[in-house]
């Protein structure tokens, strides 16, 4: 077994992917002190026209809700109540601000252990969520999904994926065997800074993408039916992107070096955006909604 006698038992007790979570846990609690309300009312109106088509109604799971978009968008679309939930405190606190006054209800809580009854829901929602976690984790996910999820209930997913499959894995697999020899050779000299760095946001210890197929498969195995699989394009800006890098290398306490190794990496990448005038870019995303069996069980 890949990850270790106990599959996602043990990745879930790895030292390394607790403090990735509490890493992105604390992120995206910092972002939200940053974040206008009117921010997140404008996400949620771009996001409304996929939850219009697909006859949402009763007890909605808002999975991983964050700053509470997705609720707000399934609310104004739809006649229902929502349950959200996300291990961001900061995340919860902007969410209730946006979300007061609907019927919405909050709580802190984990994707892999769902504080939830059996069939306690009609439908649930995991938008931009599943791509933090490894296969083990998104495993234990879809069988929790299974479990709260009433027979017959839908479920609604919205993630980033690769345009192509074969082509994404190719380049994880080179890009985690280069780190790999990197880390053998610099490994005893990195700093303790840049090592949590590492272990928090590369290739080794970042989970890449989510794949559809992967995805579609492992939704079968747990008793759902895939009745609708779509793809979009979404605009990016890579000039923002590279600034955003820049801005948290700053924050990080890197010794004069690893700065300028830093430094040298991001002014590579402007260059080569420069040189090709490519400042905006496309990121494939996938909508899919799946309905569990009558008879299925997680």
């Amino acid at each position: 077994m890949a990850w270790g006698e106990g599959g996602e038992r043990s990745i879930l007790s790895n030292p390394v992917y607790l403090a990735k979570k509490a890493h992105e846990a604390k992120r995206f609690g910092e972002r939200a002190k940053e974040i206008k309300p009117d921010k997140v009312l404008e996400a949620a109106g771009k996001r409304s026209r996929f939850y219009k088509g697909i006859k949402i109604s009763g007890l909605v799971l808002d999975v991983g809700c964050g700053y509470g978009p997705d609720a707000l968008a399934i609310l104004n679309s739809c006649a229902c109540e929502v349950v959200g939930f996300d291990i961001s405190l900061g995340a919860l606190e902007l969410a209730g601000e946006v979300l007061k006054g609907r019927s919405a209800h909050l709580l802190a809580a984990d994707a892999s252990s769902m504080p939830f009854r059996d069939g306690a829901f009609d439908v649930a929602n995991v938008s931009y969520m599943l791509h933090h976690h490894p296969w083990p984790v998104i495993e234990r996910i879809a069988s929790e999904l299974a479990r709260v999820l009433k027979p017959g209930g839908k479920l609604v997913v919205r993630e980033p994926c690769p345009s192509d499959e074969r082509g994404a894995l190719v380049e994880e697999v080179w890009g985690l065997l280069h780190e790999l020899g990197a880390l053998k050779d610099l490994g005893q000299e990195l700093s303790t800074e840049l090592r949590g760095f590492l272990h928090l946001c590369s290739t080794l210890f970042g989970f890449g993408w989510l794949y559809p197929t992967a995805l579609e498969q492992l939704l079968r195995s747990k008793g759902f039916e895939v009745v609708r699989l779509e793809f979009w394009n979404e605009e990016r800006d890579l000039s923002a992107l590279l600034d955003s890098a820049e801005e948290r290398a700053r924050e990080l306490d890197f010794d004069e070096a690893e700065r300028a190794f830093i430094r040298a990496r991001l002014d590579d990448l402007r260059e080569k955006m420069n040189s090709l005038g490519f400042k905006r870019t496309r990121e494939r995303r996938l909508f899919l909604v799946a309905i569990k069996g009558e008879g299925s069980s997680p």
